[in-house]
């Protein structure tokens, strides 16, 4: 194979060059540019005549820029290196004055009477955008490990101790001696179970419509719903939790108009408004109040809005409030997944509304739930709720 002349090597070399994927940059022992190759140009934003002959720290951002100088002439005085033979991570600078990460190689040319010195370029921005989401997708899947770690702990203990009610109960009926119970404690023992078994239910529900939810398995049916009819509905359901903890149902702002029709699917609705009110209850103070109330929106969506007169929300937990198996409550003793609020927010989603929340730790929470109105509804009527 014949070996090419001096003028094809030359058309060669320029040919790779301007071919390569990477940057190339050569620089003279002085630090000024003598060779810019095609993808540099893309790099960087400049002509290779708008470089040729000038710094090559022009590519450079603070602080590299004013300590390049001193690296090369401290590097041909000790001949210690930094950069070259080694390869780094650094920042680059384009001509509009913006900048990207870059890795940076650079090899020294020791056969020409200029030593001179060439630099490899690499924009490793993509890189380290995978990186960034790489790291913050782990982030995720081990705050999400934590918390379910925690729901898993959580739920062993709220589902034991209905279990064991159910079956304590259950256990001292069938061993005792016809007559040895008064019909009002037998009573009393199957309105345990009862209850205890309902709560079991309910958390196995709660658990079960998530699941559903996050598989999209769940469906709503959309129609005229009559807001009045399905809140009474869901006060008389968790009855029970107000009675429990002594709280009271104010309604004064719904006592002089009707109440409206929303687009909703019914069920849904009523276990949403159910769970904002349990909540309401379980988080109040002894003897509290739950006030309710509702308004039109100014883009013309009914808004129910319960508040409470609990122990409200720490701030810096309120963007947790409707994330998956967490609790941001410090009231420990209160029974509960901690999924609830994440299922109403979603089926709230799933019929074209919101949920926000506005809380102050020692004062109270109010959430509105936000839904769109039938046609021709715009007033409102008392509900008779007071309790």
């Amino acid at each position: 194979m014949s070996s090419l002349d001096s003028a094809s090597q030359s058309d060669l070399l320029k040919a790779v060059l301007n071919t390569a994927v990477d940057g190339i940059i050569a620089i003279d022992r002085r630090g000024r540019i003598c060779l810019f190759n095609k993808a540099s140009e893309l790099l960087f934003g400049y002509e290779a005549e708008e470089v040729f002959g000038k710094n090559v720290h022009i590519l450079m951002p603070e602080p590299y820029r004013s300590q390049h100088d001193s690296y090369i002439a401290n590097y041909q005085a000790t001949g210690e290196e930094k950069i070259i033979g080694i390869g780094r991570e650094v920042e680059g600078r384009r001509k509009d004055g913006s900048t990207f990460p870059m890795y940076l190689s650079v090899g020294e040319v020791t056969d020409r009477a200029e030593l001179a010195y060439v630099g490899i370029v690499r924009d490793i921005t993509a890189q380290r955008e995978n990186f960034r989401a790489l790291e913050d997708a782990c982030v995720r899947a081990e705050i999400a490990n934590q918390a379910k770690s925690e729901f898993l702990s959580r739920m062993s203990h709220e589902l034991r101790t209905p279990l064991n009610a159910v079956l304590g109960f259950a256990q001292i009926l069938s061993l005792s001696e016809p007559g040895v119970l008064s019909p009002e404690k037998e009573n009393e023992y199957f309105e345990a179970i009862i209850s205890s078994g309902n709560h079991l239910l309910g958390l196995i529900e709660d658990v079960l419509d998530l699941s559903k939810i996050e598989h999209g398995q769940v469906e709503v049916s959309i129609a005229p719903v009559d807001l009045l009819r399905t809140l009474r509905q869901s006060i008389t359901m968790v009855q029970p939790v107000l009675s429990r903890y002594r709280i009271s149902i104010v309604d004064d702002a719904l006592s002089n108009a009707p109440m409206p029709l929303v687009h909703a699917d019914e069920v849904r609705l009523r276990q949403c408004i159910m769970n904002l009110l349990s909540n309401g209850a379980k988080y109040n103070k002894p003897g509290g109040k739950i006030i309710i109330k509702c308004e039109i929106t100014p883009a013309g969506r009914a808004r129910l809005i319960i508040e409470d007169t609990g122990i409200g929300i720490p701030r810096e937990r309120l963007s947790e409030l409707f994330k998956p198996f967490t609790r941001v409550s410090k009231r420990e003793e209160v029974e509960g997944s901690g999924i609830g609020l994440a299922i109403t927010r979603q089926f709230v989603e799933q019929m074209d509304g919101k949920v926000s929340v506005v809380s102050k730790e020692g004062v109270g929470s109010r959430f509105a739930l936000e839904l769109p109105l039938v046609a021709g509804t715009q007033t409102f009527a008392g509900t008779g709720l007071r309790r």
